[in-house]
């Protein structure tokens, strides 16, 4: 396969997957509810120093409450979904009237403050986990909670509440999780909504890939033409310099054109020659010096080595 039909395969291939994309941002969204439960950051605000200083002894209390491990869990509660949750009236689609979240083993709120407050809600705190109580939730809205936790254990999970042992949404899931992307730099790529930037990323995947197995086929087509052009100038090149030079006794320019590029020589001369034709190369390029054949073959293993690690690179940074 030449790679002009190479390059032609690569353009349909690449159409095809903008295509796929393009369909792929308009096709209906997974429309189950999901609340997503945030751990953002927490921090230990009680230190140990018995280790270090055993002399030392300090005793910490929280509003008149003695504590050994007081531990500050910023919580952010996220409705992840297109639809709105309805936590009143006949339409609503939870089970109970509030909905619960249960602590983790060995931890118990001491207190709590409403950082953000983007729909109109109530929580109340019990020994056992928190419950709100809405009207609706909806799309995309988030509460922002800090919650002071006395723990038994000195290292505690950095998740402060899990799944009850019952399902609360109708068709629907909360998800607990740890937000890693808190500290890291704000990319101006993030103000594409999700889907734009998916679709961006399947095409740039599309095309990375092809990019990869057309230099990685030439890469591997390379030697054997270089091989093939200078066994045919070995054999072939005094008888092919005087063939030329005999059809076209008076026209140096043409001599010189066809005698450093026999390729260009028309199909019809080839038949008068007594030689062998020049070779049909898979991969079309004048490697008459060794050291350029070198030289071009490291620049396709860099570029596609290069390529192959922006390709598993942007598989991990899929969003």
């Amino acid at each position: 396969m030449t790679i002009k039909k190479i390059l032609t395969w690569f353009g349909i291939i690449g159409s095809v997957a903008s295509i796929i994309s393009l369909i792929y941002i308009f096709i209906p969204r997974d429309q189950n509810l999901k609340l997503v439960v945030m751990t953002t950051s927490f921090e230990n605000l009680t230190q140990d120093y018995e280790k270090s200083e055993p002399e030392l002894k300090v005793e910490y209390q929280y509003k008149g409450t003695k504590v050994n491990n007081l531990w500050k869990y910023n919580i952010r509660f996220i409705n992840n979904s297109e639809k709105t949750l309805v936590g009143i009236s006949s339409q609503k689609n939870i089970l109970t009237d509030f909905l619960f979240f249960q602590t983790t083993a060995n931890t118990e709120i001491l207190d709590y403050k409403n950082l953000s407050n983007q729909f109109n809600h109530k929580t109340k705190i019990d020994s056992s986990g928190i419950k709100i109580y809405f009207e609706q939730w909806r799309p995309k809205e988030y509460l922002d909670y800090v919650f002071y936790v006395k723990t038994d254990k000195k290292n505690p999970k950095a998740k402060l509440f899990e799944e009850p042992n019952f399902r609360q949404i109708v068709d629907g899931d909360i998800v607990f999780g740890i937000d890693k992307t808190t500290t890291e730099q704000q990319r101006i790529t993030q103000l594409i909504p999700l889907q734009g930037r998916q679709a961006t990323y399947i095409i740039s995947l599309f095309f990375t890939g092809l990019l990869i197995i057309i230099f990685t086929i030439i890469g591997f087509l390379t030697p054997f033409s270089y091989y093939k052009t200078n066994k045919w100038f070995r054999k072939n090149h005094v008888n092919f310099t005087k063939y030329i030079k005999e059809i076209f006794p008076d026209k140096l320019l043409v001599q010189d054109r066809y005698i450093q590029n026999p390729k260009t020589l028309p199909q019809n001369l080839w038949a008068k020659f007594a030689g062998e034709k020049f070779p049909d190369l898979a991969f079309d390029i004048d490697l008459r010096k060794f050291y350029q054949f070198v030289f071009v073959l490291t620049i396709f293993f860099i570029v596609d080595i290069s390529m192959i690690v922006t390709f598993i690179d942007l598989i991990y940074f899929f969003p």
